[in-house]
């Protein structure tokens, strides 16, 4: 299981021949699990230990406050994966504008060769770092050749044709094409959140749902999907899941939302933390004309997911 370490480490905890992934990693999809995968493999043959640097939180978040960016991953979410993948040890740098501003240099000097003792550096294609991002694959490979750390750079990976990248996977989520995400991230795409009290609406009018404060995690295009829900309190793994994300127009709400009908799960889980994976896009969202209408078409949702997630590969039985 990887360690996580929000700092570097002190000169005696140095990793045994670190061999480094650097990247904002925000989705770990195909192309991050690439570089990761060459990391691991080789920290194993020089008998070296697999590290994973990362930036919390997101650098964008940082340097550009206003911006609407939409995280496909929590911290946690990020290092859970990467130690599926075998990583060790994951530095999670605290992203802040004094950090900004270090120099290429500096963090190259400083950072990766006095204070972990990086042998080799693994990146992708389009890595920037330094103050302003002045620094570049070209730069990093010059500074590595200066200070004895090889640089090896990923090239980009495509699947079905399309180049991986988190823009890319933004892009199908607020689509509604989450069956594209996941084929980019090599998973579904998963929001992770608390269960609070809600109003009460799916209780009463007969399809109970848990009401999730997902946090900064990037919403997909609003409507209802078929999905699988994991307990991380309990442990329960593959609930199937109708879920909404919108505003309930029909009663004339306007604060979004996401709630989930655990098909065949108690839904009473106040306080637990849920991971719901999307499956596939159902429907978008519509105003009904009273109450009997909107239950008459939920139930057409429900039967929609239950045919979607009892489907073969679904991994969900109905």
């Amino acid at each position: 299981m990887s360690v996580l370490r929000r700092q570097w480490p002190g000169p005696e905890e140095r990793p045994r021949v670190p061999i480094v992934a650097i990247g904002n990693f925000d989705g770990v999809h195909c192309g991050h699990q690439a570089i990761l995968a060459r990391v691991v493999a080789r920290a194993r043959e020089m008998g070296g230990t697999s590290v994973a640097v990362t930036f919390d939180p997101h650098p964008v978040t940082v340097l550009r406050p206003g911006a609407s960016l939409g995280l496909l991953t929590t911290l946690d979410q990020k290092v859970e994966l990467m130690a599926h993948l075998g990583v060790e040890l994951v530095y999670a740098l605290p992203f802040t504008a004094e950090f900004a501003r270090r120099s290429a240099e500096q963090f190259v000097r400083e950072d990766l060769i006095e204070q972990v003792g990086t042998r080799e550096v693994y990146v992708g294609k389009n890595f920037a770092f330094g103050k302003g991002r002045e620094g570049g694959v070209d730069d990093l490979r010059r500074l590595g050749a200066r200070f004895g750390m090889t640089v090896v750079v990923q090239e980009p990976v495509a699947v079905g044709g399309a180049l991986v990248s988190s823009s890319a996977i933004r892009q199908a989520l607020r689509e509604g094409r989450v069956d594209i995400a996941a084929s980019l991230l090599g998973r579904a795409y998963a929001i992770d959140g608390l269960v609070a009290h809600g109003e009460g609406r799916g209780q009463a009018l007969g399809y109970p749902t848990a009401n999730l404060e997902s946090g900064p995690q990037l919403l997909p295009k609003i409507g209802i999907y078929a999905a699988r829900t994991d307990d991380l309190t309990t442990g329960e793994r593959g609930m199937a899941t109708a879920v909404y994300i919108g505003s309930q127009p029909t009663f004339g709400a306007h604060r979004l939302q996401v709630e989930a009908h655990l098909l065949d799960a108690d839904v009473r889980r106040y306080g637990h933390r849920l991971r719901v994976g999307f499956v596939a896009w159902i429907r978008g969202e519509e105003r009904f004309p009273d109450s009997g209408a909107l239950v008459a078409q939920i139930a057409r949702d429900v039967q929609a997911a239950r045919t979607i997630l009892s489907a073969p590969g679904s991994g969900v039985t109905a």
